[in-house]
């Protein structure tokens, strides 16, 4: 087969013992360690050895001198358990974007990336798409419905999923994103997650009712109850 003229990667493949050499990428965004993955590896290394290299790299936004585990973490550990060297590839990464879009290449290859995956792993760079996620995570709403309620991205098509994975997401009224967040809380409360895309909603019957009841609508938190009551009559 003829050579495309680049050089071969695997050609430049390196062994250590020395697993201190390699460092983490900041604030979490590798995967935590599974004890009983590190064993299943470990005793697969202890009876044919290693058939793959962790990949580390030299990332010129942050310490050039250090080398960042991209992927390969259980392999590391797997290898110091069984008393193996451990194979290495370095690369060289010199954006976020291009980190993010490496990762997420390389993790694709069991199971393809999700947008909270990308959304996560932008989250230690940028304070948006931290407060994206952490809000996803404790409203328990999905990140594009956050990412709607924040900067008005309309949750359909390619161009805002592309927005939220390329690292271009910004809030742009984040109290009020809150406000249109909690109100979604409560109307799942009404008709329930399971149900959001099965209830038949007639947007104009909706708009008849609102008029027809205006004087009974309740907004206020401390009339909560009230205010669920007054929308289930809508829904029977």
């Amino acid at each position: 087969m003829e050579s495309n003229g680049k050089s071969h990667p695997l050609c430049a493949l390196n062994f250590t013992r020395d697993e201190s050499m390699f460092t983490n990428l900041p604030h979490n965004i590798n995967r935590e360690i599974d004890k009983n993955h590190v064993k299943t590896l470990t005793r697969s290394l202890n009876l044919i050895g290693s058939l793959r290299a962790v990949i580390a790299a030299h990332l010129s936004f942050l310490d050039p001198n250090l080398l960042y585990v991209i992927d390969g973490q259980h392999l590391i550990e797997g290898s110091k358990a069984s008393g193996d060297e451990i194979a290495f590839l370095e690369i060289r990464i010199a954006s976020p974007l291009e980190l993010i879009t490496v990762i997420s290449m390389l993790n694709s290859s069991s199971k393809n990336w999700k947008t909270e995956d990308y959304v996560l792993s932008w989250s230690w760079l940028s304070k948006d798409y931290h407060t994206l996620y952490g809000i996803s995570r404790e409203k328990k709403v999905s990140v594009a419905w956050a990412a709607c309620a924040f900067s008005l991205l309309t949750t359909r098509g390619t161009k805002s999923k592309n927005v939220l994975k390329n690292g271009d997401f910004k809030i742009l009224d984040e109290v009020s994103g809150k406000k249109i967040i909690d109100y979604l809380i409560d109307v799942f409360t009404i008709i329930g997650k399971n149900n959001r895309d099965k209830t038949g909603y007639n947007h104009a019957a909706f708009k008849d009712y609102m008029v027809k009841h205006a004087r009974e609508i309740y907004f206020f938190k401390d009339k909560k109850d009230d205010f669920l009551k007054f929308f289930m009559k809508y829904k029977k």
